[in-house]
């Protein structure tokens, strides 16, 4: 995640960056070769941390203590904000190894800001100013929308959303393509209406209440001829995909495979 946002944020020309990637330094070093983006190795690279407004932390949460004993004892300046995308590491584990920088904020990124269309919740402390909360705003709008949360404990929340979300969607995808193979669909056109028929619905999701757009109700409103609906038979939910034709495609999730009845 950490590399898709230099990605996006480097396309602005005000910003400058220094990049600390013992593994992959060379890699943006050659990828980035301007001025504004600097790549080292080590945070014993770096020459003067008071240069810096935004401190990004984007590692891996088992290796976040390990990586941080290099800069608990650099110094910067009271404006500086630090912006942490480590999930399930709070705040104030972060104080604790970061006791120099007061300003902190949450942030948790979905798997679509990969292509900048990503829903970004935040958090932050009580140290943050209106001014850097409005930094970060701008920084995370450019991978998408930003959501401000009041608890620190609902960005877990999101966490686990976004983390297993998108597995549960691409699964529906996979199951419906599968659907249409076995409805004689070819290759191409079956791509085109499973995923053009998703889109359309997580569009329509977005206009009305999600809860309510499954209801047939709200579906006949629309003179839609397709209908999702959904049953559970004990612990296994199954999809019944309906169309003007009168067929029934149960799509059984255990399983992930399609039968016309």
């Amino acid at each position: 995640m950490g590399s898709a946002l230099l990605d996006l944020w480097s396309k602005n020309k005000l910003y400058k960056f220094t990049v600390v990637d013992p593994l992959k330094y060379k890699i943006i070093e050659g990828k980035f070769k301007h001025k504004r983006i600097q790549s080292i190795a080590s945070a014993k690279q770096i020459q003067n941390t008071y240069n810096f407004d935004i401190v990004v932390l984007a590692v891996k949460p088992q290796v976040t203590k390990k990586v941080l004993k290099e800069y608990k004892f650099f110094s910067f300046k009271k404006t500086c904000l630090l912006i942490s995308i480590i999930a399930g590491k709070k705040i104030i584990f972060l104080q604790k190894l970061l006791p120099n920088i007061k300003q902190i904020v949450r942030v948790m990124p979905n798997m679509p800001a990969l292509i900048g269309e990503g829903v970004s919740c935040l958090v932050s402390n009580n140290y943050v100013s209106n001014a850097n909360k409005n930094k970060v705003t701008k920084l995370f709008s450019k991978v998408g929308i930003t959501v401000w949360l009041n608890k620190e404990g609902k960005i877990d929340i999101i966490t686990a959303i976004s983390g297993s979300g998108p597995g549960y969607v691409f699964y529906l995808i996979d199951a419906m393509e599968k659907a249409a193979n076995n409805l004689g669909l070819n290759e191409n056109c079956k791509i085109h209406i499973v995923r053009g028929f998703i889109f359309y619905f997580l569009s329509l999701a977005l206009i009305i209440p999600f809860i309510h757009a499954l209801q047939r109700s709200r579906f006949e409103g629309l003179n839609s001829t397709i209908i999702l609906a959904l049953k559970f038979n004990g612990p296994k939910p199954i999809v019944f995909i309906h169309d003007s034709r009168n067929y029934r495609v149960p799509v059984d999730f255990s399983i992930a495979e399609s039968t016309i009845p």
